[in-house]
């Protein structure tokens, strides 16, 4: 994949280039991989899959490693420039997207096109215990401690969106979700279903993973609007009361057979690839 030593990046939507600084290292290592192999850099470690950032406890956080980020030019930071970095960079209580700069990215090996669209990789991220790197006496940049959420790369979000617009409550319509992912785990899409003219009862299944496992929701009303995310067992509303088995949609690599069963007038899915570059 690209180098990220020597990289510019952007996090929270900043690019670094702004303030003129780069990632120089990590764990004190250059930040290589080949051919998908782990070189002993916690990063893609696959232990603590899906512990999402709920709130402001970071203590579960699956991956912790120290980052040197320095000027691109060498020069020294001033107070007024430093300031500006610390309240972009650090102290934040959310995770943020990092992304590697795009210009330095010079093979485009963290991007992909998919449906005539750019995705990019990005990490769920922040930078804490942040200390100064001083080089001839001036400060040139800082040691932090980067947190991730996960051990891969997200991929920007891919959002289908089917109109089915059935009648009856018995109407079914198959639909076809590929998945594209590096991870040996299930993918949980955020799902929102759009209810036609009369509602009622709603039923979602996935025949690539299990002709048995339904997504049910009972007695809905008409022209409604629920949003379920099995990753933070999310349902919109009231809606959970009416959430009749407790399974939330759930998608396999590769291409997942879906059948959607109920007077529903539309039905979107957002997903997010996962890699292990």
């Amino acid at each position: 994949m690209a180098d990220i030593y020597g990289s510019h990046f952007e996090y929270g939507g900043v690019s670094s280039r702004t303030h003129g600084i780069i990632i120089a290292n990590v764990e004190s290592t250059r930040f290589t991989q080949v051919s998908g192999t782990i070189s002993g850099l916690t990063i893609f470690s696959k232990s603590g899959k899906r512990n999402y950032l709920i709130d402001d406890d970071y203590s579960s956080s699956p991956l912790s490693y120290e980052v040197d980020i320095i000027t691109d030019d060498e020069s020294i930071l001033d107070l007024a420039k430093r300031r500006q970095i610390e309240k972009w960079l650090f102290n934040r209580h959310n995770y943020r997207k990092f992304y590697l700069d795009e210009e330095d990215d010079c093979d485009n090996e963290t991007t992909e096109t998919i449906d005539g669209e750019k995705k990019r990789l990005y990490m769920n991220c922040r930078f804490i215990n942040a200390s100064y790197l001083e080089y001839q006496g001036g400060i040139v940049g800082y040691r932090a401690t980067l947190e991730a959420d996960a051990g891969w790369w997200w991929q920007d979000a891919i959002t289908k969106i089917f109109d089915v617009k059935h009648t009856s409550a018995s109407k079914s319509t198959q639909i076809a979700l590929p998945v594209d992912s590096d991870i040996d785990d299930y993918v949980y899409p955020k799902v929102t279903i759009t209810m036609n003219s009369n509602g009622g009862d709603v039923a979602i299944m996935n025949s690539t993973d299990s002709g048995s496992r339904l997504t049910k929701f009972t007695g809905i009303g008409a022209g409604a609007t629920i949003t379920l995310n099995g990753e933070l067992n999310y349902v919109s509303g009231q809606y959970y009361e009416k959430f009749q088995l407790m399974n939330f949609p759930r998608l396999l690599d590769g291409n997942n057979q879906i059948t959607v069963t109920g007077n529903v007038q539309s039905i979107t899915f957002t997903y997010s690839n996962r890699r292990t570059l």
